[in-house]
């Protein structure tokens, strides 16, 4: 994988269309042994698809659109990128969307890895990794 760096500028990002194309998860069982959650799944071909917009750095706050509901989101912005957290009663999402480039991206192209972190009935924890895509609208034109 070759990375270059990033002409475009993340601070004027105002919105991502993300989409996930790969996953591996954990689960955390009581009835499971260590062996077995650290074992995780397999890397799985799946699709998920997220908006996330009205990204606010100087205020730390965006919106991301789900298919059932609209959320608050937490941002931060460091060398990184742009990291977005999701937290509920429940779970703590975060989204990190690079401030790079793999081969053939375009100028509005950012890799993306969500990490997906809640606890189910029963007391059993998930955690999961979604690599993907996002592609940006500036709020002003690249140029």
């Amino acid at each position: 994988m070759e990375f270059r760096f990033l002409i475009a500028d993340m601070n004027t990002i105002k919105e991502l269309s993300c989409s996930y194309v790969r996953d591996h998860h954990f689960t955390i069982d009581p009835k499971k042994t260590m062996d077995e959650m650290v074992g995780g799944s397999e890397l799985q071909k799946m699709k998920m698809n997220l908006i996330i917009t009205d990204i606010d750095l100087s205020k730390g706050k965006a919106k991301m659109v789900g298919n059932n509901d609209t959320v608050e989101l937490q941002v931060l912005r460091n060398e990184m990128g742009l990291i977005f957290i999701e937290i509920t009663h429940s779970a703590i999402h975060t989204y990190v969307v690079y401030d790079t480039k793999t081969k053939e991206m375009k100028e509005s192209d950012f890799p993306t890895i969500q990490s997906r972190n809640l606890l189910i009935f029963g007391g059993i924890g998930v955690s999961s990794q979604l690599a993907g895509m996002c592609v940006a609208v500036f709020r002003q034109p690249l140029g």
